[in-house]
């Protein structure tokens, strides 16, 4: 049950292992791993993460060096060593990528408690959000992404099942572009055909590493106070020290890395 965390005498709340942070992700860990998917594949954020050369190709772009450096901000129900919070906001801001301008990334956890998303979410898609409490009081978005532009928004289902454009009334009939990513016959397929010598998964290492970074870059920001700034290069956090160890764990004697 204690795995490579640090020592402490057993309690049966130690097996609730999702509320504590040496044992998970939090929701970051749960559910940002598929919302934030999208707009790191779809708006090139990956890109960062490429050694120089490849990432100027991969966004696009030639010239001087992109710069890379995220920063974020959490606000938070309170700041706890051992738990996650009930609530969180946190905003990334994400440099440009090539011809892709900067762009800001909101993560909004527990946003019954938190102040503001609730109402500014329903705002923008023009309809309450389901949540137990409106519609047909299913749930249906307990978790989901909304990619907000200039011309209109897409909507994402929590595991990106499905998609919307809106508002709806401006996108009747529209024929989106054709599908040029391979359908995937399911991750667990994916990563036993490449064990046997198939392709690369779509979510390969090189690939879903990357991802979790970014999303676990939030569990960072809440365990401090004020914005954090992060090269993804040298997966560093400079000048903040309390950031810094934020970024990993203490494996206990018998476990290493």
């Amino acid at each position: 049950w204690l795995g490579p965390a640090r020592e402490r005498p057993f309690h049966t709340e130690w097996l609730r292992w999702h509320g504590w942070r040496d044992f998970a992700t939090g929701q970051l860990g749960n559910w940002a791993s598929h919302t934030m998917n999208l707009p790191f594949k779809a708006l090139r954020i990956d890109s960062l993460w490429t050694p120089q050369d490849e990432g100027e190709k991969a966004a696009g772009g030639a010239g001087p060096a992109p710069k890379r450096t995220l920063r974020l901000r959490a606000e938070v129900s309170g700041i706890h060593r051992d738990s996650f919070p009930r609530w969180e906001i946190i905003r990334y801001e994400i440099p440009a990528r090539g011809e892709l301008p900067p762009l800001v990334l909101h993560w909004y956890n527990g946003p019954g408690q938190a102040p503001g998303p609730r109402e500014s979410i329903e705002k923008l898609m023009h309809r309450p959000l389901d949540w137990g409490d409106a519609g047909e009081r299913k749930w249906h978005d307990h978790a989901g992404c909304l990619l907000v532009g200039a011309k209109g928004m897409i909507h994402a289902t929590g595991h990106n099942a499905s998609f919307s454009l809106l508002p709806a009334k401006e996108f009747d009939g529209f024929e989106g572009p054709p599908r040029a990513l391979p359908r995937s016959r399911g991750h667990e397929r994916e990563w036993l055909d490449a064990c046997r010598g198939g392709p690369a998964p779509m979510s390969s290492f090189d690939y879903a590493g990357p991802l979790a970074e970014l999303v676990l870059l939030g569990n960072a920001a809440t365990q401090v106070e004020g914005e954090i700034e992060y090269d993804p290069i040298a997966m560093k956090i400079p000048g903040r020290e309390d950031a810094q160890r934020a970024l990993a764990m203490s494996y206990r004697e018998g476990w290493s890395l």
